[in-house]
């Protein structure tokens, strides 16, 4: 799995620390990213990238692999301050071989310029 992969796992799953550490990596028997090719974890970032960069709130941005049938969404819902950062919150959808999965996240924009998840797990 990528690097950036496995807190983007996080992200799009919603699962807890300690859930994810009593069970180790089983959750993604069930997990769409687990039928994820490289394509798809580049298409789906490009995606969010984008909705964050650009979307307007309550806009979806989608995407989709013709090549493996896998897609998903992701739409800003608000944008807020934290401690003098922009920071916006970002729905995530994914599908996969009928798997759905998703959730929540509040993203700031960091000094670099990059997003930076802020409620999200960090597995490494």
């Amino acid at each position: 799995m990528k690097p950036f992969a496995t807190l983007l796992t996080s992200l799009v799953l919603g699962f807890s620390v300690p859930t994810c550490l009593a069970v180790g990596y089983s959750w993604l028997n069930d997990a769409p990213v687990r039928y994820f090719s490289d394509q798809d974890w580049d298409m789906m970032n490009a995606n969010m990238q984008r909705a964050l960069d650009e979307a307007a709130d309550g806009e979806t941005l989608l995407w989709q692999n013709d090549a493996s049938g896998n897609h998903g969404s992701a739409m800003p819902t608000t944008g807020f301050d934290r401690d003098g950062q922009r920071c916006r919150t970002l729905v995530i959808m994914n599908q996969a071989r009928r798997l759905t999965g998703g959730g929540t996240y509040d993203f700031c924009l960091g000094a670099d310029g990059s997003w930076q998840a802020m409620n999200a797990p960090k597995l490494r």
